[in-house]
């Protein structure tokens, strides 16, 4: 059970940060757009965590090993979209596809990352 909350955790820290860059990029950092930031990261974390919950890729078991990678992509092709929609729906705006495109690669590659610094560091023959 610790195993999934430090997957789960460190993938929430991984996708505040690509928000916080992406708001950053973007020059829309300040503390007026504090509540989109927010707003982003929340929906972000939600959709990634009624994502990855199912297709197994928090469960330290199944989904922590490289070799899960598949478990990774396919939470991420569920969670884009559904964070897409909570976020932008709402609001009356209409998501690009490019966007969307974006979220989903940099997303991913973070979580990509944080994946195997946790299972490199953790151990590998705890995990595969």
């Amino acid at each position: 059970m610790r195993g999934k909350w430090t997957l789960l955790v460190g993938d929430w820290v991984v996708l505040t940060l690509i928000s916080v860059l992406g708001f950053m990029f973007h020059n829309t950092l300040s503390v007026a757009t504090l509540p989109r930031l927010l707003g982003s990261i929340v929906v972000t974390g939600l959709a990634w965590a009624l994502a990855a919950i199912p297709t197994g890729a928090v469960d330290p078991a199944r989904g922590a090993s490289p070799r899960a990678w598949w478990r990774w992509v396919w939470a991420g092709v569920l969670a884009v979209p559904l964070a897409l929609a909570l976020y932008e729906f709402p609001r009356g705006r209409v998501v690009t596809w490019a966007f969307a495109r974006a979220l989903g690669t940099f997303a991913l590659s973070g979580i990509v990352l944080w994946r195997l610094v946790y299972w490199l560091v953790r151990g590998r023959r705890q995990t595969v």
